[in-house]
């Protein structure tokens, strides 16, 4: 199939799902999903004798282009590696500040990411959108904070600069995998880097009937005996859990595919796309030279992401890719900017911005 021909079928298909009432594309998901199943059942076996990861998710809250955004994360895990050892090296020891300060820290409600001051709607849309704590940081007040709030917004901003995660979306995943990586497991520092779920647009959290009323003779049972029969008891309920979500529940298992073999033409393009956006390869060594610029562009198209080639490292910022989008936090900026053009003490973290992008300039950094 030509260029032509599959950027045809890709708008056809976008029309004919968008044609779709919410309950035909959730049963169209479904369906998929359903027939994809069978072909995991064996990538499941691997997961138990290779290590091969995989995540639930239910198909009905998300959509092709929901799918295409997490596919890009895990490519960019498989052929970029060095991503997500510059999240653990520059930009993890800030945000685990704001931890260290009491500013963030784990909430009640499901043990996700909250922030002092924080109720169940900011916790829940924090699980939904990560990226939204660039916005929510804002409450945060008092020059004790100041300096740990604007360091990490400057080093998630350069981060996300030198490789190409230009918009709000795209923050999501690295958000979610450093609350991941504070909260819950340690990263490696020599071993695999592996992004948190990018699956967020998560529901009700699945309740498992686990005692908490363990019995332990410590005279007669050692530590670590002990907690193995602990584990085996919250294995089990997993297992019931997991069965009950894939027969009842609606949901199926993801397994990443596997790379081997030949590839079509649409991963091989989002690959080239990877490895001019994210690894700043040159359009000129990545591909067909004689096509390689308008599967970048549709690719960047497709996928919601500006081209870095296409954006001024002078103009770019997380607060200008926040201002640019269509979130409720965007429109929420805006009010807030106009409401403190009068209140010059509101203004100490934009002009730390202001000073961060004049030394980046001086730096010559393009």
């Amino acid at each position: 199939m030509s260029r032509k021909e599959q950027r045809t079928e890709w708008d056809r298909l976008d029309k004919e799902w968008d044609q779709l009432s919410k309950e035909q594309q959730a049963e169209r998901l479904t369906q998929l999903h359903r027939q994809k199943r069978a072909k995991d059942k064996a990538a499941s076996a691997a997961e138990v004798n290779d290590s091969v990861s995989s995540l639930w998710y239910h198909p009905e809250r998300y959509s092709p282009h929901d799918l295409l955004r997490v596919e890009f994360f895990e490519l960019i895990q498989e052929i970029v590696p060095q991503v997500l050892g510059k999240l653990r090296d520059d930009v993890l020891p800030s945000y685990e500040k704001l931890f260290e300060a009491g500013f963030l820290n784990v909430s009640d409600w499901g043990g996700a990411l909250s922030f002092r001051g924080s109720d169940k709607e900011d916790v829940e849309q924090l699980m939904s959108e990560p990226a939204s704590l660039i916005w929510q940081l804002r409450r945060i007040q008092g020059t004790d904070y100041d300096g740990l709030v604007n360091d990490f917004r400057a080093t998630f901003e350069e981060w996300c600069w030198e490789h190409g995660l230009l918009d709000l979306w795209s923050w999501n995943v690295p958000m979610h995998t450093l609350f991941v990586w504070t909260a819950y497991v340690r990263p490696s520092a020599s071993g695999e880097l592996k992004w948190a779920p990018g699956f967020l647009k998560t529901g009700p959290p699945i309740s498992l009937p686990i005692s908490l009323t363990w019995t332990w003779y410590p005279e007669l049972i050692s530590r670590e005996a002990f907690l193995a029969k602990v584990h085996e008891g919250v294995e089990e309920r997993l297992v019931e859990a997991e069965e009950e979500m894939g027969t009842n529940l609606g949901f199926v298992k993801r397994t990443p595919p596997q790379r081997s073999g030949e590839e079509d033409d649409f991963q091989r393009h989002l690959r080239w796309f990877i490895r001019f956006q994210v690894a700043g390869g040159k359009e000129g060594e990545i591909g067909d030279p004689d096509t390689i610029a308008e599967t970048l562009e549709a690719k960047a198209e497709e996928l919601g992401l500006r081209k870095r080639t296409d954006v001024d490292r002078k103009k770019w910022s997380l607060v200008e890719a926040l201002r640019d989008s269509t979130t409720k936090e965007a429109l929420e900026l805006a009010q807030h900017e106009k409401r403190i053009e009068e209140m010059d003490a509101s203004h100490r973290w934009e002009r730390h911005w202001t000073q961060q992008q004049k030394s980046s300039d001086e730096g010559g950094h393009e």
